[in-house]
């Protein structure tokens, strides 16, 4: 008790001067060791007392499960410092090395299953439950378990593989090219990917789909491209050489289109009623209210050197011609 009142002296004293001096080392094997090394030393007293009063226990029939007692919680306290080990290993791969939070999650999920399943390797033997045959036994019921559960199987294997290509990950906004899902990733969890949609709403996804799935992240775009096809009357026909030649001095001339892709506007078509031009540029921007933004500019200023150079935009019409019946 007096150990036990002294750590948390120690501790109360320690761990505020080693954040005030950012000991994160110390700080680090202090979070690490505190509640597991207290819960190791009340054991540790516990089998000092038991060993002083062993022949009186065993007399008593209780010896055996004394030990077996003190053993598993051993385990325990080992188990328990590790679990605690991955936990400030997680904090610190965040908040000081900046990891990305999709692999720092999957490496939480992954130690956790692992101290889970050795503490439970360790224990049985100490309760008398040999892990050999119950190993073999769960080989075959793992089978078993596989053909009735293979949707949920596929969908563990599936976050694993996101996990490990990283197509995705959390805050990056993803859709399909048909529009039928569109979302930013918020969680990426053993069995589904929850997305939230333009909409506000939670969409979750099975993470088996992902690997059928033709999908874009378009948080990861390097450009934006605009294409347009622009109407011009057959009227202008004479106009339209001044106007393209401003339009393309324009272009050339801004700053945030990418000079190093195909940026040009010519004419394509002779439609049915007007001349066709095609405008594609690419926007150098990740930015999808900035790629908005230039999208406007460039074609209000489009407008304007049309209407200013004296032509105007087509819209569909139709000529009828009719004879007169003499």
């Amino acid at each position: 008790m007096l150990l036990h009142i002294g750590i948390n002296f120690l501790y109360k004293v320690r761990y505020p001067k080693y954040a005030h001096e950012a000991k994160h080392g110390r700080l680090f094997i202090l979070n690490v060791l505190y509640h597991p090394f207290k819960l190791f030393m009340w054991l540790l007293g516990f089998s000092l007392l038991a060993t002083l009063y062993a022949g009186r226990l065993f007399q008593m029939g209780i010896g055996n499960s004394a030990v077996i007692l003190l053993q598993i919680g051993i385990v325990f306290a080992i188990g328990w410092a590790v679990y605690i080990f991955s936990r400030e290993g997680e904090r610190v791969l965040l908040e000081k090395w900046h990891q990305d939070l999709t692999t720092v999650a999957l490496f939480s999920k992954v130690c956790l299953l692992a101290i889970i399943f050795i503490t439970i390797l360790l224990i049985l033997p100490i309760l008398g439950i040999p892990i050999g045959g119950l190993l073999a036994f769960g080989g075959l019921g793992g089978i078993v378990v596989g053909f009735a559960a293979k949707d949920a199987l596929s969908n563990i294997f599936g976050g694993i593989v996101l996990a490990v290509d990283r197509p995705f990950k959390i805050g990056e906004w993803i859709l399909t090219p048909d529009g039928k899902m569109e979302g930013c990733v918020e969680a990426i969890g053993w069995r589904i990917t929850k997305l939230r949609t333009l909409d506000k709403r939670v969409l979750y996804v099975p993470n088996n789909l992902f690997s059928s799935m033709i999908y874009i992240n378009r948080t990861r775009i390097t450009h934006y491209r605009i294409w347009k096809i622009i109407a011009l009357r057959y009227e202008d026909v004479d106009k339209m050489p001044s106007i393209l030649e401003k339009i393309r001095m324009y272009i050339a001339n801004r700053t945030d289109l990418d000079r190093s892709e195909m940026n040009f506007i010519h004419l394509v078509d002779l439609a049915d009623s007007a001349f066709n031009l095609e405008l594609r540029v690419y926007v150098k921007t990740a930015d999808y209210k900035k790629y908005f933004q230039v999208m406007e500019e460039i074609l209000l200023e489009i407008y304007l050197i049309v209407r200013n150079g004296g032509g105007e935009l087509a819209y569909p019409t139709q000529t009828i011609r009719m004879s007169k019946e003499v």
